[in-house]
């Protein structure tokens, strides 16, 4: 990849077939019910590209945007090959987000053995899990508890991550006990979006904010807290903020990551893997930079650093620069949410924002005043 002050490269997104065994209700995929399966060739042209220009301690690979265990073993294990850790002179790290149903002995095993790191989609106990059924409408909670007693067997630590819609915002005490009991190493917390395929409407920032209160409270005054991702991110980039650093994650002045995804067919989207589920209104695939099967990725991203799609989300960075009192803790947004929330890259605040990232910090903040008073 040409050398660029403005953009690097830390991590991407494979998508290794399109299809996912269960149906969540708001789920952002368009194809998931359908059985197309990514072709060797892909990675070995991820890795030969990580091979000659990743100069950095480390490169993560994301297996997502599907059910990666929907594909037979032996085919995903093609799949990694090339990409196996031993091939790099670097640290690669290897993640994977699964549903659990589909874990069994042979897939704990490979799972192991090549040190990937786990994820598990689980939104809580049973009764905050219904949006999470097969397609016939039976609930999959046992399916995936079964799951993550597998990898407990087995010693494979795991993360866990939970969405939460109107259901589940008077429950923050109820999930975190939940996700520290099933023995998760993290907790992750996606506040439910409008993105792709789900169209549904925004969770109410009230109870969002609420949410948060009870989630910080809880974890503060835990004797043995696990790790909650927003939490500990967040609390990251204050102190990065109170030493004088730049924000964690996208900003000015700091190498945005490029963060290609690349789909079951080739295709590469930058900056989010959701854009690979969007379509620009009166421009087909204009957030598609180029296809891995007929290009390298090294220029693929020098197509994407000059796409209108990418100048725009650098604008709205600008903009949140001069507008947003959370910018160095934020960094920017999310351009998937400022897509789908916003209709345009090139804008600023979003639900995401709010949710994500505000009402954290606020409650964070709160929290600590409480505690000194």
């Amino acid at each position: 990849m040409k050398h660029s002050p403005q953009f690097g490269i830390g991590a991407s997104v494979l998508q290794p077939t399109t299809f996912c065994n269960l149906d969540c209700s708001y789920c952002y995929l368009t194809e998931k019910h359908k059985k197309i399966l990514m072709k060797p060739d892909i990675p070995q042209r991820l890795s030969d590209f990580i091979q000659r220009n990743i100069t950095s301690e480390e490169f993560k690979i994301i297996w997502h945007a599907s059910e990666p265990l929907a594909m037979p073993l032996d085919q995903f294990k093609k799949l990694h090959k090339p990409l196996a850790c031993e091939k790099f002179n670097i640290r690669v790290r290897h993640n994977i987000q699964t549903n659990a149903t589909l874990l069994n002995s042979s897939w704990c095993e490979f799972l192991k053995n090549e040190n990937f790191e786990i994820g598990v989609s689980v939104d809580g106990p049973l009764e905050l899990n219904r949006k999470r059924k097969y397609r016939s409408g039976k609930e999959s909670f046992n399916s995936t508890m079964r799951g993550i007693d597998l990898l407990k067997h087995f010693e494979i630590p795991f993360a866990t991550i939970s969405v939460i819609g109107n259901d589940s915002l008077k429950h923050a005490a109820k999930i975190y006990h939940f996700v520290k009991g099933i023995g998760s190493r993290c907790m992750c917390i996606n506040v439910e979006e409008k993105e792709g395929a789900n169209k549904g409407n925004l969770t109410p920032s009230v109870r969002v904010e609420n949410f948060w209160k009870e989630l910080v409270e809880i974890w503060m005054s835990d004797d043995k807290p696990i790790k909650v991702r927003e939490i500990q991110n967040n609390l990251e980039a204050m102190s990065s903020m109170l030493a004088g650093d730049s924000a964690n994650g996208v900003t000015i002045g700091k190498k945005i990551d490029l963060f290609p995804s690349i789909a079951v067919n080739g295709d590469v989207v930058l900056l989010s893997p959701e854009l690979l589920n969007a379509e620009r209104k009166n421009t087909t695939n204009e957030f598609i930079v180029g296809n891995l099967l007929s290009s390298d990725l090294s220029d693929i991203l020098a197509v994407g650093m000059n796409s209108r799609y990418v100048k725009e989300y650098l604008e709205g960075i600008q903009k949140c620069s001069r507008g947003c009192d959370y910018f160095q803790v934020c960094g920017g947004g999310q351009a998937s949410n400022k897509y789908f929330e916003n209709g345009n890259l090139n804008t600023s605040e979003t639900a995401y924002c709010k949710n994500h990232k505000q009402t954290v910090i606020e409650a964070i903040l709160d929290s600590i005043v409480t505690k000194n008073e």
